[in-house]
């Protein structure tokens, strides 16, 4: 599936409750962007469960200079930096 960066947590766990299904580790502050969860190596609603940026298979952002990249090691604090 594609979330935008800006996308709430409570919009994904809403269109996933609709859909029959939920992730693993769904964090408990749903005013939170998707993207800030991700990148801020958060994760879910309890210590046991691993970081959401674990289910996170590719990352596409633009840029400081409008450049499109997928390099998600560089995104990801957890993964990289």
């Amino acid at each position: 599936m594609r979330v935008g960066a800006a996308a709430l947590n409570q919009h994904l766990f809403d269109w996933a409750v609709s859909e029959g299904w939920h992730l693993p580790a769904e964090p408990i502050m749903m005013l939170m962007t998707y993207g800030g969860t991700t990148s801020n190596v958060c994760h879910g609603g309890g210590i046991n469960h691993p970081p959401v940026s674990d289910f996170v298979t590719e990352v596409e952002y633009v840029d400081a200079d409008g450049e499109v990249r997928d390099d998600w090691s560089t995104f990801c604090g957890g993964k990289g930096i």
